[in-house]
């Protein structure tokens, strides 16, 4: 028993400190293990107008989700540097587009 209160009490440490370190970031707070996910849930109903909020306090802003994160580039000398300069530095979605594929092509065949 005292070693599961010593664990808990580990654990609301740990994410204490964490979102204490987050006090002067301009992006969304994170939370551990669930990114920004509850605040992007919190603000379903205004996302839009969400994001546009973080963009206009810094042009680049970094919404890190659970198994996922989202770069949203406001500024077009950033957007530039992505997309003309430094292309192939940046990961792409081909992995993704041909799992999917492959998935697609396995349940049109096997009639899943």
């Amino acid at each position: 028993m005292g070693g599961l209160v010593v664990l808990i009490c580990m654990v609301v440490s740990w994410m204490f400190i964490h979102r204490w370190s987050q006090r002067n970031k301009k992006g969304p707070k994170t939370w551990p293990f669930f990114g920004a996910a509850i605040e992007q849930l919190m603000n379903y109903d205004r996302m839009h107008d969400w994001l546009v909020n973080y963009l206009s306090k810094s042009k680049t802003v970094v919404v890190p989700m659970p198994f996922t994160t989202y770069t949203y580039i406001a500024d077009p000398t950033n957007v530039e540097h992505v997309l003309k300069t430094n292309f192939n530095n940046y990961p792409k979605v081909i992995y993704i587009t041909s799992f999917l594929v492959s998935v697609i092509s396995y349940m049109v065949w096997h009639h899943v």
